[in-house]
């Protein structure tokens, strides 16, 4: 399994625009990382999910963070967080 992870972090890292990929587990540890998100920022970014879960008990939340040259996108399903950062298409 956990070369099939790995597999699909490498895939949506090399999407156009992505800067970095990160997956967080349930305890807000590193599953797997690429690009310029890592292990470093997963407690911040599964804190905003945790929150963001607890303002609407149903449906798995979507966080965009918006910078003005980037998009982190946040996304919690099943106790795995997943992020992604990635360039603004202009």
């Amino acid at each position: 399994m956990e070369g099939a992870l790995i597999e699909h972090v490498n895939e949506v890292a090399n999407s156009p625009g992505v800067k970095g990929v990160l997956v967080i587990d349930k305890q807000g540890l590193c599953i797997a990382a690429n690009g310029v998100l890592s292990e470093k920022h997963a407690g911040s970014i599964s804190s905003f999910a945790r929150t963001a879960s607890s303002l609407e008990e149903s449906g798995n939340p979507l966080m965009s963070i918006k910078y003005e040259k980037k998009d982190l996108l946040i996304y919690q399903s099943a106790g795995v967080t997943l992020a992604v950062l990635k360039e603004k298409e202009l």
